[in-house]
């Protein structure tokens, strides 16, 4: 009930303060990631880990975007031009996997194992956008992931913990 008032008197402040059309949006979104690296080793104790890499992964995001929307009155093509403000929230774990290979046996530290990052990150951004006649808009939006907090735990042979 609190959000419910503190969001209705946010929208009507916001709308009483500028003379142009309040316009706001909410979502998220969901994803699989597959990272694609390379890996070159100057020191040569890493030199068995040298080569191209696999990782998987899963991201997901929830954004706020608020902003006004400022209409052309004699334009037959665009209905009106919106400038929204971004801030949201983005999680994004990867899982990386290592083996011990025969030939590095050498290596004693390397054994099979398993590494699982988790990266939390705050979105801030801006969103120009095109209002068309019929319905469709067209933006880019433009923006930065600021850190908040990451972890990595590491399960295997090797595991380490946190």
């Amino acid at each position: 009930m609190k959000l419910k008032l503190i969001i209705s008197l946010f929208i009507l402040m916001y709308s009483k303060l500028l003379p142009v059309n309040f316009e706001f949006s909410f979502g998220g979104s969901l994803g699989s990631t597959i990272d694609f690296s390379q890996v070159v080793a100057s020191l040569d104790i890493a030199k068995p880990l040298e080569g191209s890499r696999v990782d998987y992964g899963f991201s997901a995001n929830c954004f706020l975007d608020i902003g006004a929307n400022f209409e052309l009155q004699n334009s037959e093509v665009l209905k009106g031009v919106s400038i929204l403000f971004e801030t949201g929230y983005n999680y994004y774990m990867r899982y990386r996997t290592q083996y011990k290979d025969e030939d590095i046996a050498k290596y004693e530290h390397l054994a099979e194992y398993k590494d699982i990052f988790h990266y939390h990150n705050l979105i801030l951004g801006i969103l120009p956008k095109l209002n068309f006649n019929n319905g469709i808009s067209f933006g880019i939006g433009f923006g930065i992931y600021i850190p908040l907090y990451s972890a990595v735990n590491r399960k295997g042979k090797d595991a380490w913990g946190k």
